[in-house]
């Protein structure tokens, strides 16, 4: 009985394109859900699933019920409206609730819908005024009714306007979308790829077999089950070669937006009106705040946009204070914004820190040092509302009220101030020369900054300490160490076209061993671990590369002049910079001392650096989904040759078969197959035009070959047919369409390649 019921239901309301077409855009849609979810833009995203789900089925009922245009839409926008506001206003009621006395159910609206209407308020509030906003909840309804009308109109595309392929592909530009600005994993683009096909595929002969009904035209059923795995081939094929093709660089094209003032105000403006939603694309600009992230700060260099060239950050003019000429002008190469302690194996990260708030020109209780040089900058940032503050070495005042982050009472982080982006600043700037620095050993490291900044991941590969120990372990004083490893890591080749390292891979080992190229990032990072690894306190600093100025004096700081540095801490001296990135020069090519003018070598000449470790072979991860897709593509294809054999073995049916093929290439080579045409007069039309190939002598042959199998085979086929006890003529059926297959194949593409018989066939 429940059998019987459910194959009534199974076929009362089976859609005309069959149930395969709803499952695979039902799963085109929960590819769509998982990848946003996938991302984490907001807490309240999982609005996304109702919304997409009931979207979907609503818009397939009302396409395949004869109602207006117009009054179903207006009925899917205001289901759509409704929908996501119960959702995220957990207006939905709790099963025990529905069946208690109404004050409670009343109270429950009430409160949830209150709060709905509070946090919907204060968002509209904040964007009124201008300000800035973290609640989230506007974000979840226009993710929720996006969702609900993309899927809503995926459904209507498919099954009244019959065409999926346009809701197919808005639905994929939101993945797109999800994908680039989400960070999200690709597997899920190239599964819907896959499944798009697919659908369209599905659809595609649904709508061919309609057409044939309604005209009356006898074609097999096997054709249904042929299409999908031929279909599914394809579909598992791109998605395999999803995984094969180059990574598309979508940041070149985006970044040529940047320097439209337009453009900077929108993006400023939605920034300040969803500043709660999490954009994973963003992470690697932005420092975070402490405990972050632990990613490459200068990761959005990548690629060498042509475009970063021309953005201005800020321009600048520098003022000696104090200290020799020469020196200044030799080290102060780099505008710092601020320090990273914390080295994850994938990146670098923020401490704890000390917030302390300050006046204009109140000074910073930097700890002391020795032999430091005085510098005044006013500097002009034209980029956007950064807080950030960028000094050349590090500030000791500033001429307006700025915040100033510690790690300890006098360990700098970052300065930040906002409502301004023009200011005054005093800063100081090591000049100790080589000799000077080559007195302090390790035993003279301040505890503290030992503590701090030697500690390295228990992950990290031993065989970067090797290195480092290789190296410069050799070398008798802290700075010929710090320089040895400088000299060496400036041997690898500078390059922003580098891949992402693997997710489990030693960002610094990956970058020595496997890379062996890369950006400031890599650079700056892997002094600074083999640093620690030798026992010398280091750091990665981050900023921009100083400029030469122009006739006037001014700096201009571009975003591709973002950079990043090692900063190794000296005792009595403090933190000195140290660069490198072989694309810069370093400030250690010459340390001048104070008055001598003579220059001190880095090394002895004798001893040249360690040549870099002979490349192993960049490790590539087993691409298991490439060929998992190649052994079902073959897989599909084996079995479809293994059905098409086994159609063969079965008696009396191969006479069909060859028939069939027969009347198949016929078509191909142009013949009409009229609906009530007898064999007779298919086997007659079809001699008639073989005899067109007699003129031409390379296929006259194949012509002849053809004819009389062609005419035996279409005389069986009506004795098969029309006799009351037909003999078994499967052997000799095989034994025909042997024959005639190849010359039917050749006389089909001299078709295709002679103008001579295209001309004939229109004649």
């Amino acid at each position: 009985m429940l059998v019987e019921a459910a194959a009534w239901v199974w076929n009362r309301f089976r859609p005309r394109e069959g149930w395969l077409s709803l499952a695979l855009l039902f799963m085109v849609v929960v590819l769509l859900i998982q990848a946003v979810l996938d991302v984490g833009w907001v807490p309240e995203d999982h609005v996304i699933i109702p919304a997409a789900l009931l979207g979907l089925f609503l818009s397939v009922i009302l396409a395949k019920r004869p109602t207006a245009a117009w009054l179903s839409w207006l009925l899917i926008i205001l289901y759509g409206l409704l929908v996501v506001i119960l959702t995220l206003a957990n207006l939905w009621p709790p099963f025990n609730l529905v069946f208690t006395d109404w004050p409670a159910l009343r109270l429950y609206w009430l409160e949830n819908g209150g709060e709905f209407l509070d946090r919907s308020t204060s968002w509209i509030m904040a964007v009124y005024v201008g300000g800035r906003s973290n609640e989230t909840i506007i974000f979840a309804l226009i993710i929720g009714l996006l969702a609900w009308f993309l899927a809503a109109y995926l459904g209507w595309s498919a099954y009244r306007r019959q065409q999926p392929l346009l809701g197919l592909t808005l639905m994929g530009l939101l993945l797109a979308i999800n994908g680039y600005y989400g960070a999200a994993q690709i597997e899920w683009a190239a599964m819907f790829v896959g499944m798009a096909v697919l659908a369209t595929a599905v659809f595609r002969f649904a709508q061919l077999e309609w057409d044939w009904q309604k005209r009356v035209v006898d074609y097999s059923s096997q054709i249904r089950l042929e299409l999908i795995v031929y279909a599914a081939g394809i579909g598992i094929a791109l998605l395999a070669f999803s995984f094969l093709i180059p990574t598309i660089r979508v940041n070149r094209i985006a970044t040529m937006l940047l320097g439209n003032e337009k453009v900077s105000a929108l993006e400023e403006a939605l920034d300040r009106a969803f500043g709660g939603v999490d954009v994973p694309r963003q992470r690697p600009i932005t420092p975070g705040q402490p405990g972050g992230s632990g990613i490459l700060p200068r990761a959005f260099l990548v690629g060498n946009a042509p475009e970063l060239q021309k953005i201005i950050m800020m321009t600048a003019t520098t003022e000696l204070v104090e200290g020799p000429p020469a020196t200044a002008l030799t080290n102060a190469q780099h505008w710092r914004a601020l320090s990273y302690q914390v080295y994850t194996g994938r990146g670098w990260a923020l401490s704890d820190e000390r917030e302390e708030h300050l006046d204009a020109f109140e000074p910073l209780a930097l700890a002391p040092a020795e032999r430091q040089v005085l510098i005044r900058q006013q500097v002009h940032w034209r980029y956007d509302n950064r807080i950030a503050r960028y000094t050349l070495g590090y500030p000791l005042q500033f001429d307006h009220p700025v915040t100033a982050y510690w790690r300890d009472s006098t360990d700098l982080v970052r300065v930040t101030a906002g409502g301004r982006n023009q200011y005054e600043v005093l800063s100081r700037y090591s000049s100790a020369t080589a000799d000077e620095l080559r007195t302090v050993t390790l035993k003279e490291v301040n505890p503290d900054i030992a503590r701090r900044y030697l500690n390295l991941p228990d992950t990290l590969p031993e065989r970067v300490r090797a290195l480092a120990q290789e190296v410069a372990g050799d070398q008798v004083t802290s700075y010929d160490k710090a320089l040895a490893l400088e000299r060496f890591l400036r041997q690898y080749e500078y390059s922003l076209e580098v891949p992402l390292p693997p997710e489990d891979a030693d960002v610094v080992d990956f970058f020595l061993f496997d890379l062996q190229k890369g950006y400031c990032d890599y650079y700056a990072s892997a002094m600074v671990v083999m640093a620690r690894s030798l026992g010398l306190p280091a750091r990665l600093a981050s900023g921009f590369l100083a400029q030469d100025a122009d006739e006037e004096g001014v700096q201009t700081i571009r975003q591709i002049n973002a950079h990043a540095w090692a900063e190794l801490y000296f005792d009595q001296y403090g933190w000195v910079e140290f660069e490198p990135t072989a694309a810069f020069p370093s400030p250690h090519e010459l340390r001048v001392g104070e008055g001598t003018g003579q220059e001190v070598p880095q090394l002895p000449e004798a001893q040249p650096p360690l040549p870099i470790p002979e490349l192993e072979g960049q490790p590539r991860p087993i691409p298991w989904v490439w060929i998992g897709g190649m052994v079902a593509a073959a897989v599909l294809f084996i079995l479809l040759l293994w059905r098409r054999k086994h159609r063969w073995q079965r008696g009396a049916d191969a006479l069909e078969i060859a028939y069939t093929n027969l009347q198949q290439q016929a078509a191909k080579l142009g013949q009409e197959l009229p609906p009530g045409q007898t064999p007779y007069e298919f086997d007659e039309q079809f001699q008639d035009r073989l005899t067109r190939y007699a003129n031409q002598s390379r296929l006259a042959e194949e012509a002849q070959a053809v004819s009389e199998p062609a005419r035996e085979l279409t005389g069986l086929f009506v004795e098969h047919q029309y006799s009351q006890e037909p003999p078994d003529r499967t052997q000799t059926a095989r034994t025909l369409w042997r024959r005639i297959r190849r010359p039917l194949w050749l006389l089909r593409l001299g078709t295709l390649l002679s103008p001579k018989t295209k001309d004939n066939d229109q004649a």
